[in-house]
């Protein structure tokens, strides 16, 4: 991730939370889109660990941007 999601958060910058939650949407979309091609069985417990990882940020930062 490249955007400082500190900085996002704490001087209420709507473009860099929109581009923290860009980044994360297109990392959800790149795990699922690896996922859904086909990855190992002893890679999918990985790929699926990552893909909650990114989920709980996701809710996370979200929870965090509505205050």
């Amino acid at each position: 991730m490249e955007t400082d999601v500190y900085t996002a958060l704490e001087e209420g910058n709507v473009h860099l939370q929109k581009q923290c939650e860009e980044e994360l949407f297109a990392l959800e979309h790149k795990l699922k889109s690896s996922m859904d091609a086909g990855v190992s069985a002893d890679d999918y417990p990985k790929y699926q660990a990552l893909l909650e990882a990114v989920y709980a940020a996701r809710e996370v930062f979200n929870k965090l941007s509505e205050r």
